[in-house]
């Protein structure tokens, strides 16, 4: 019985670790690591100004995260997530606040 465990534990090669700065699963990350803003993104866009939302109804939580209640439409607005995907590829995603992936 050990020797089989042995043998098993042996049969299966683990994957290199790699570490990297985004992921993808098909093909290959079309930006570097070093990248300033997306293809799509234009920086020298004109900034300042006023935004007004709405949203039909009522809440009474401001925890997104608890079952009960109502929570505030647009809370998902205030948080960031680890990676993030651009739209102008396909099955990648980039470190928002993770600086590396493994």
């Amino acid at each position: 019985m050990a020797a089989a465990v042995i043998i098993a534990l042996n049969a299966s090669p683990q994957a290199a670790e790699t570490v990297s700065h985004g992921l993808t699963l098909v093909g290959k990350l079309k930006y570097k690591a070093d990248f300033k803003h997306l293809d799509y993104v234009n920086p020298d866009a004109p900034k300042g100004g006023r935004v007004k939302l709405y949203s039909i109804g009522s809440f009474d939580t401001l925890n997104p995260f608890t079952i009960k209640g109502d929570p505030a439409a647009g809370l998902g607005f205030t948080f960031e997530t680890l990676l993030v995907s651009p739209e102008d590829e396909l099955s990648a995603e980039y470190g928002l606040i993770a600086e590396t992936v493994e």
